[in-house]
């Protein structure tokens, strides 16, 4: 399934919430939903990418 949104306008959306937005002001004004911003801001915070991930066959 497609996302909604871009990378970009993910980017920007997380990039708010760390600025000191808050959270559901920032889901409302985004096309990224609440869980999806939520999941991505704490995986920003951990320090890890949030590159999507294509599924794909596992390895030998």
């Amino acid at each position: 399934m497609k996302a909604a949104f871009t990378e970009k306008q993910l980017e920007e959306a997380i990039d708010r919430v760390l600025a000191g937005e808050k959270l559901t002001a920032v889901a409302d004004s985004s096309p990224a939903s609440l869980s999806t911003l939520k999941r991505k801001v704490a995986v920003r915070i951990k320090g890890h990418s949030i590159k999507r991930q294509r599924p794909g066959p596992e390895g030998p």
